[in-house]
């Protein structure tokens, strides 16, 4: 048996997503790992919890929405070895979809995957074919001894705001990793260093395959696939949605739905 830490990060408005995310993950778990869900907020949303989350660490606050994010997933790594041997992080807003996801994490970190998780849509400004802080898990004793460096790659705008920059790739080397060809450029968003890190420490990847508005779930926009089936769902922008929002309430009905009928499990 092995232990999985499971980390988000909470904010406004997010805690019953964080609440509906551990509900898919233990309803559809092998139930052969243990399982402890972590959440990292903000000190000053002092009233920000999620029920059955431990109040894991309370993060910085900045200026930025995206540093704000890197300061809460910079405090995972020197939290992960208590939590458990395998350390997921996700986006507040995820769910998974597929029964024994658990076991699957551990089998791909048991071979020569270091890393594991859902990349980006290649249409997207972030770089391609490496596991992103959608969702992704490691083992935990390899992410503290890498310590790696959430921060968005900020500048000062003219107006005074900060913002995102661009980065390219300063060799082949750094392409490859990156996913991208010599010359062109990613977002410098949170978490945008991480095939860097883990390519120099030459540790392998597996990645789940991002598709676009599958149609096995109404309201779900947002999926990954691993051996061809569901796995992984993402609503994004949830801190502005709110729960009670439309799309949000589309969103975990669709799950709900879907879970149901492929696995005859009912979510609360």
């Amino acid at each position: 048996m092995n232990s999985i830490g499971v980390f988000t990060c909470l904010s406004r408005n997010t805690a019953r997503f964080a609440e509906f995310m551990r509900k898919t993950m233990i309803a559809l778990a092998s139930g052969e790992h243990e399982l402890s869900f972590n959440a990292i907020a903000h000190k000053r949303w002092t009233t920000c919890k999620a029920k059955g989350w431990s109040d894991a660490a309370r993060s910085a606050t900045s200026r930025h929405p995206s540093l704000n994010h890197a300061k809460s997933l910079n405090c995972i790594p020197s939290l992960c070895q208590a939590a458990g041997d395998i350390c997921v992080i996700c986006d507040v807003d995820t769910a998974v979809l597929t029964k024994d996801w658990d076991r699957i994490l551990v089998e791909e970190l048991r071979n020569d995957s270091k890393i594991v998780g859902a990349t980006y849509e290649k249409k997207s400004d972030r770089y391609k074919g490496f596991p992103s802080i959608l969702f992704m898990a490691t083992r935990s004793d390899d992410l503290f001894a890498l310590d790696p460096d959430f921060s968005p790659r900020l500048k000062t705008k003219e107006d005074g705001r900060l913002g995102c920059t661009a980065y390219y790739p300063q060799n082949e080397t750094e392409a490859k990793w990156l996913g991208i060809e010599m010359g062109r450029k990613i977002r410098g968003e949170t978490g945008w260093r991480l095939p860097l890190i883990f390519g120099e420490a030459g540790m392998r990847s597996t990645t789940f395959l991002y598709q676009p508005r599958p149609r096995f779930a109404k309201g779900v926009y947002h999926c990954w696939r691993y051996n061809g089936d569901p796995v992984v769902a993402h609503l994004s922008r949830s801190s502005q949605k709110g729960i009670r929002s439309k799309a949000s309430q589309n969103w975990m009905n669709g799950i709900r739905e879907y879970v149901k009928e492929k696995h005859s499990i009912t979510l609360d």
